[in-house]
């Protein structure tokens, strides 16, 4: 697993502000920013990188499509009393999803290396934390298998 927090940050290239209209709902409104990275067995994890929110192209065969293989996990940021940013049990959230990888034969995640990323995510997004005690920011971490295959 990588032993480096070194984490690429792209420019935006076009930048939206943050929206809280009154009735929010759920999963409609999303950051300008995502954190991708890339495993293969040669290199573990890498190419760990902030860039803008964009569509992943992917390869109509891969596992995620026919057999399911993919994983999530759901945490949320949100405003403390003092205006600072808590995240609700960042570490628990990603042992569980390291629980989930390996059961489904999935490589697990460096959980200190992702909770930095998680929190270097939110710090670049932060003005997108509501101020509204019943509201949060919510960050979905999902792993989903790419390798293009029918194969079980």
């Amino acid at each position: 697993m990588e032993k480096s927090t070194n984490i690429s940050i792209k420019p935006l290239v076009s930048e939206k502000p943050p929206m809280f209209p009154k009735n929010m709902g759920f999963g409609r409104h999303f950051t300008n920013r995502m954190f991708v990275q890339n495993y293969s067995p040669g290199k573990l994890w890498h190419s760990a990188e902030i860039t803008e929110l964009k569509p992943i192209q992917v390869h109509p065969a891969i596992e995620v499509f026919h057999s399911g293989q993919n994983i999530f996990e759901g945490i949320k940021a949100y405003r403390a009393q003092n205006g600072g940013i808590n995240i609700f049990r960042l570490d628990d959230h990603l042992e569980r999803f390291n629980a989930s990888a390996k059961r489904l034969a999935m490589p697990e995640i460096p959980v200190n290396f992702h909770s930095i990323a998680i929190r270097q995510l939110i710090n670049l997004e932060k003005d997108w934390v509501p101020p509204d005690p019943n509201c949060a920011l919510y960050i979905r971490p999902v792993m989903i298998g790419v390798e293009p295959t029918l194969e079980v």
